[in-house]
């Protein structure tokens, strides 16, 4: 069982170009039992915790579909906030968060600390040959932008290693997915030949170890194109996405990791929206929809894209809709909900493929009275999960611009859900 080193001191968010900001006393981690703030005093240590042996496993889909940086294992769950900072840790046993530091001294307030990232691009975080792995900054210069790369960990926050120098930034990569030792690096730009301009959209498989790339697609066109992916043990899918004048167009390949081959599985022309997302079920099914809106889903089935209406919650309750783990997530606002005054009223509904609905309900926010009365809910940064429960990632401001993240996990059993607040952390 994997035991967090949590420093339960100073927890600062991170600049978002790699420049460190001052200590954040007012913000601690959370221990989720009872929901309870554990001590923010200074003299507080960490104990050392073993390294654990994690299973080897694909980029979390759920990150990549919802653009955040998190992944998930039988014992804990790793997160780096959506609008960047520290890699979170929790452990789901003890039930205890925090920025994942194996560092006894350190106050997690600058580009020091294990557990500090910046700014980063989205659904970078992954798991190989037992180590956390990401994209971030190698270092931090107050006077320049700051050089990025691949950066990599033990799972207890400990040995935190550069494993690449790769200045993504200077390279203008749009994404950047690090999956099973590759990083998957989308990249469009603009050129021109003979004073015609042109977009050129590139997708390589670039090697951690610092050798040959790989180039997976290279084309150009007048489009600008989305690409998004979808990882598997031995391929990866990619939805190809367009907009052709009053109409859309969808493409989906399938890229054979071992044999390094591209093969087209649909084209599609004139459509009426964009088929922007991915997601294949545990038993191959490959469904597409447009971001996580709640008005259309498609089911590829002989080469065609079945419409699949009868997936579709009530769309007057429920206006967004999430692919996860073994279920569809369809989330709403109730008729109390008064973000002006406060009053977060949010209801959620979670079925199975099948149609079995585990729980349609209001979303408990009890958590809000342990945070401090300046944070004023502000946004909806996530939300996914499976069978067994339901992780809301919330992001909450004061009046002066800062932002607070909370992570909250809500159990699912007997048709109810049980809330639970991971962590609380200021991200700027």
């Amino acid at each position: 069982m994997l035991f967090f080193l949590i420093l339960i001191l100073c927890i600062s968010g991170c600049g978002y170009q790699g420049e460190a900001t001052e200590p954040v006393p007012e913000v601690p981690a959370v221990s989720g039992d009872n929901n309870t703030q554990t001590n923010t005093d200074a003299s507080a240590t960490a104990e050392q915790s073993p390294i654990v042996l994690l299973k080897e496993q694909p980029l979390d889909n759920r990150a990549v579909y919802l653009n955040g940086n998190f992944i998930e294992t039988e014992d804990s769950l790793y997160s780096i906030p959506f609008f960047g900072g520290l890699i979170m840790g929790w452990d789901k046993t003890n039930h205890i968060g925090g920025p994942l530091c194996g560092r006894p001294e350190c106050l997690h307030n600058n580009d020091q600390c294990n557990a500090y990232v910046g700014s980063v691009p989205k659904s970078s975080l992954s798991l190989y040959q037992n180590r956390l792995y990401w994209v971030g900054v190698v270092k931090t210069d107050p006077q320049t932008r700051g050089v990025p790369g691949v950066y990599s960990m033990n799972p207890d926050g400990t040995d935190r290693r550069l494993e690449l120098n790769w200045d993504y930034y200077q390279e203008g990569i749009n994404n950047a997915y690090l999956n099973q030792g590759f990083v998957y690096a989308v990249h469009q730009k603009e050129e021109v030949d003979q004073a015609d301009p042109f977009l050129r959209l590139t997708v390589r498989m670039i090697p951690i170890d610092g050798t040959d790339s790989v180039t997976i697609l290279d084309r150009t066109g007048r489009e600008s194109v989305k690409v998004m992916p979808f990882f598997e043990e031995k391929s990866v899918w990619f939805v190809l996405s367009s907009r052709q004048g009053e109409t859309f167009s969808a493409q989906l390949l399938c890229w054979d990791t071992e044999k390094r081959e591209l093969q087209e599985v649909l084209s599609k022309e004139g459509l009426s929206l964009c088929l922007d997302s991915i997601w294949k079920t545990e038993d191959g099914t490959i469904f597409l929809k447009n971001g996580v809106t709640n008005d259309h889903l498609f089911q590829l089935q002989d080469g065609e894209l079945l419409p699949r209406e009868d997936l579709l919650p009530n769309q007057e309750k429920y206006d967004m809709l999430y692919f996860s783990n073994g279920i569809l997530i369809a989330s709403g606002v109730g008729p109390n909900h008064n973000m002006k005054e406060d009053v977060i009223d949010t209801i959620v509904l979670v079925r199975k493929w099948d149609g079995t609905v585990l729980y349609e309900g209001p979303v408990s926010m009890n958590f809000q009275a342990d945070l401090n009365s300046k944070w004023h809910y502000h946004a909806l940064c996530a939300l996914f999960g499976d069978e067994n429960g339901l992780y809301y990632e919330y992001e909450w401001e004061d009046e002066n611009g800062h932002a607070l993240t909370t992570m909250v996990y809500y159990t699912l059993a007997g048709g109810t859900l049980r809330e639970e607040l991971m962590w609380a952390i200021q991200t700027r």
